[in-house]
């Protein structure tokens, strides 16, 4: 603190370089700041603004460098997926019921588009994370269709599917402005109420 009684700003002083990386960091560290950075990317400015060399300038290392921690864009589009629906699952897992689970998921969508739609940039590599990110989240909201409205295995997924694909296609009429509402949170309600499920089992 300094003597006024105010808290002095600190300005972090950079080690040496190694490679492009500043001294600070290791290998988690630019992983985790370059995961971040996309994250935040893809939020302020969308999908198209996502490059290697732009997170690189992000998280102040070189492109090169970062290339030998995270290999493309692809693969830091596969991490921002997965950060996406690791929070949505989250998100849905309290939930007491599948309306609610829908009404949380359609809440976390709103928040950010770009996000929601990167989310579902699904790669095949066999090396990505997000479609095991997408298991969970699917995973969770089978089994609260399933403890809501009974069915087998089949029935299930068809009833999973019949709802995600509802929401998806309300979330786009209303990012068009084909559906309206006062705000995004009316919206999620509003969405969530249009939804077709079937009577709760008794």
């Amino acid at each position: 603190m300094g003597r006024s009684g105010t808290f002095d700003v600190i300005t972090p002083v950079a080690g040496p370089q190694t490679d492009g990386v500043p001294g600070g960091y290791h290998h988690g560290s630019v992983e985790t700041a370059a995961i971040e950075a996309a994250t935040d990317i893809v939020r302020r400015r969308g999908m198209t603004a996502l490059t290697v060399r732009e997170v690189a300038n992000e998280i102040g290392v070189t492109h090169a460098a970062l290339y030998r921690h995270l290999s493309s864009r692809a693969v830091l589009v596969d991490r921002v997926a997965a950060g996406w629906l690791d929070v949505a699952a989250d998100r849905v897992a309290p939930a007491a019921d599948f309306p609610q689970v829908v009404e949380r998921y359609l809440e976390w969508a709103l928040e950010s588009e770009a996000l929601y739609r990167c989310a579902f940039e699904l790669s095949s590599d066999a090396d990505a994370v997000a479609p095991t990110s997408l298991a969970r989240l699917r995973d969770l909201v089978a089994a609260s269709y399933r403890s809501d409205y009974g069915g087998d295995a089949t029935e299930t997924r068809d009833g999973v599917f019949a709802a995600w694909g509802q929401i998806h296609g309300l979330l786009d009429l209303y990012w068009k402005r084909l559906l309206r509402a006062a705000d995004d949170r009316r919206a999620a309600t509003y969405i969530a109420g249009l939804i077709r499920l079937p009577p709760p089992r008794s």
